[in-house]
């Protein structure tokens, strides 16, 4: 019985782990019917395997299984079932995920290789498939000298396959003796560090390749010029996420694509105006449907396969919402679509993951059906013109993680059940709209927040006093919220970004922000990888105002620097010289309060020298504002501040003490008549108590009792009342004598 209570939690712990337990034991069996043939591994290509291993550092013992005769029972390897031969290496590391969706992973330990790489790949003549993304050789760029990475790759005239990606590498080889990519299709180098494009106009040797992936290199210059007509054969080049690149992409495009056939889903263009197709190595016939394009709307018509993933984000597509069953992510964000959002949403699309319908025009109310998408993760809704309440479409979604909802015209109040309805919201958005109530209890099972964005709404009340303890952003600035800023924001040691500003808010500024807000000291990373391939999707977006101006923040939340906003309040004292410890505060905005004193000095506020940010605080003094804080009335008057500041703090201090031992007294005397009440009130519950406790007091005399409190034997009753007996009378003669 023990053992089995021991395994169910056990099981509990394991299930996030199953699905990449699943793909490793997929790799293991796949691997096992290859080492199930007659064939074994090749003597050379096994020493050349063995040669790889010892240049690289497997702290999470990958290559464990690179042990014996035959490497066809190795991970990652895969051998030939006719000769034998290894054909494919998979090696890419696994990073730690969590997405909200349909198949959640959560937590899954990070999985690298590290150190050299060894030119014996060399050997590996019969190699096709070769991945080795998302590892780090120590930001040690693939060797440079005799061993060079690409010379290595290069003498693999097999190769079709090749991924690089995520591996720390800056440097790119421009020049070969000869070139023997004749195989080549299949190559991606994103997110590694190369700056320089000229790599494109290189690469454009390499005639056979469909795919050419440079996606977030930091690639920068103007577009290279390539000869006409050299990658016919190419179906897909990403440089997304290249913020530097520059020049006229009309050119190249031209000269990528003129050869081959005119391909048939040209007809599906049905937003084109202009054709324009001379001096091409075209051929083919023209397809019949061309004559037949109308206009640029989305059609509902289009089969997606199951599982599909679909961006059709950052266009100018017009018409109505479709519906795709199939879809599992959706993306039309900034687009130009119009009416409201189906009310059948969520009927159409069960498969939901991930649906992001921001910047679209869309108009009208949430519908009902949404709590039929039972696997949404994420959902993204900002910046339409929605009207209504946030209440029952929403409720009910047990996956959904983050939402957004903000710039749109709801209205109404947050639901108060909305922490137990939605247990794995992460992240919350709802500025910009005119929502109201009073939110000081709203938030208090909200466990698992981490951002937290209500400013420009219409919300009263207190500051929330939040028990989330990894919440990093905190945004309530643009309400009419009054009351203190509590204390307990000071235990939130993840909290990043505080914005309280344009609020009601009064008292002095809780001196512990500065000694126990420690969130960057210990910061915390998370690595994300959601079901697309878009980042941004589950990035943090959070709104400051810097000198009047608003800006939007898209990145991690918990890769920004630390950010306190308090700015049109009502706020007196004196700033606590404490703060100065914040030694990543990298934007304060303390304006237009009543605050008084001396402005630190030391630390970081040697940085935060804009006279702005402590304007409109007539009381205040010192660098970096002109007036001065050395005459001695002035110091006078600031001890006396301090004094009052800090006879307010102990005066919370004792409040606070006081109410510990009336709550510990009050608990007790609750606790204590809870029980004896019971026993009191209930019989058949005081015969069992009192048979308990004789049950331990004739296991002190080593006798035993049943599960009902009764005597296991009538001898041992007897010998009980004998002990007893006996015990009696020698007490009774020692007393008499």
């Amino acid at each position: 019985m023990g053992s089995r209570r021991t395994i169910i939690p056990l099981l509990i712990l394991l299930l996030p782990f199953l699905p990449a337990e699943t793909n490793l034991t997929k790799a293991a069996r796949s691997n096992s019917r290859a080492g199930n043939s007659s064939l074994i591994c090749d003597k050379k290509e096994r020493n050349a395997l063995l040669t790889f291993k010892v240049g690289l550092k497997d702290t999470s013992n990958m290559l464990s299984s690179w042990v014996g005769e035959n490497c066809r029972n190795w991970f990652g390897v895969g051998c030939s079932n006719r000769t034998g031969r290894v054909t494919k290496l998979d090696l890419h590391g696994q990073f730690v995920i969590r997405v909200p969706g349909r198949n959640d992973i959560a937590l899954l330990s990070r999985k690298q290789l590290g150190d050299k790489l060894s030119p014996s790949l060399l050997d590996l003549k019969y190699l096709t498939y070769l991945d080795l993304s998302c590892n780090d050789f120590q930001r040690i760029p693939i060797p440079r000298s005799s061993t060079d990475w690409l010379q290595t790759v290069n003498m693999l005239p097999s190769l079709l396959e090749l991924r690089l990606s995520t591996c720390s590498l800056d440097y790119f080889p421009e020049s070969l003796p000869s070139l023997n990519f004749t195989s080549l299709s299949f190559l991606d180098l994103s997110s590694n560090k190369f700056s320089s494009l000229s790599i494109i106009q290189w690469l454009s040797n390499i005639t056979t390749l469909t795919y050419l992936g440079f996606r977030w290199c930091d690639l920068r210059g103007p577009i290279p010029e390539v000869p006409r007509g050299c990658l016919c054969n190419l179906r897909t080049l990403d440089l997304s996420r290249n913020y530097y690149i520059n020049g006229d992409l009309q050119e190249f495009v031209d000269a990528i694509s003129g050869c081959g056939p005119v391909p048939p889903s040209i007809v599906n263009l049905s937003s084109l105006v202009e054709l324009d197709l001379p001096f091409n190595k075209l051929s083919g016939m023209i397809p019949e449907g061309i004559g037949q394009l109308t206009s640029g709307v989305l059609p509902n018509s289009v089969n997606f396969s199951p599982g599909a993933q679909i961006d059709l984000g950052f266009n100018s597509l017009e018409g109505s919402l479709p519906l795709w069953p199939n879809a599992t992510c959706l993306s039309l964000r900034i687009n130009l679509l119009s009416g409201p959002i189906p009310i059948s949403i969520g009927r159409g699309m069960p498969e939901l993951q991930l649906l992001d319908l921001s910047r679209t025009f869309l108009n009208g109310s949430i519908p009902p059906s949404f709590r039929e998408m039972s696997f949404l993760g994420c959902l993204d809704l900002s910046f339409n013109k929605l009207s209504g309440e946030i209440s029952e479409p929403l409720m009910g979604l047990e996956r959904l993680g983050i939402l957004d909802l903000s710039n749109n015209s709801l209205s109404g109040k947050i639901p108060s059940e909305m922490c137990s309805q939605l247990p794995a919201l992460n992240w919350l958005r709802l500025r910009g709209n005119s929502l109201s109530g009073d939110i000081s209890t709203l938030f208090h099972n909200c466990t698992g927040l981490s951002a937290l964005d209500l400013g420009e709404n219409i919300f009263s009340g207190s500051i929330p006093i939040f028990i989330a303890p990894d919440l990093s952003l905190l945004s309530l600035r643009g309400n009419m919220l009054h009351g203190n800023i509590p204390k307990q924001l000071c235990r939130l040691r993840s909290l990043h970004i505080i914005d309280l500003a344009n609020n009601n808010l009064s008292g002095i500024i809780p001196k512990c922000l500065g000694s126990e807000s420690a969130a960057l000291k210990n910061p915390k990373y998370f690595f994300v990888t959601p079901p697309s391939t878009q980042p941004e999707y589950f990035s943090q977006r959070s709104d400051l105002v810097v000198k009047g101006r608003l800006i939007e923040y898209t990145k991690i939340i918990s890769l920004l620097l630390e950010t306190l906003d308090l700015s049109w309040n009502h706020l007196s004292g004196r700033i606590p010289p404490s703060m100065s410890s914040m030694t990543s505060l990298n934007y304060l905005n303390f304006s237009h309060n009543n605050l008084s004193g001396p402005i630190p000095s030391a630390n970081q506020f040697q940085t935060l020298n804009d006279p702005w940010i402590y304007g409109g605080n007539p009381d205040l003094c010192g660098p970096p504002l002109p007036t001065k804080c050395s005459s001695p009335s002035n110091d006078g008057n600031l001890d006396i501040s301090n004094d009052r500041d800090q006879n307010a703090d102990r005066s919370d201090n004792d409040h606070d003490t006081l109410w510990f031992y009336v709550s510990l007294a009050l608990g007790y005397v609750v606790g204590f008549w809870t029980v004896c009440g019971a026993l009191l009130i209930n019989k058949s519950l005081r015969h069992a108590y009192f048979k308990v406790s004789r049950c331990h007091e004739r296991k002190a005399h080593g006798i035993h009792c049943n599960q009902y409190g009764s005597f296991a034997k009538k001898d041992e009753y007897t010998i009980y009342l004998t002990e007893f007996a006996t015990g009696f009378r020698r007490n009774k003669g020692h007393s008499g004598g």
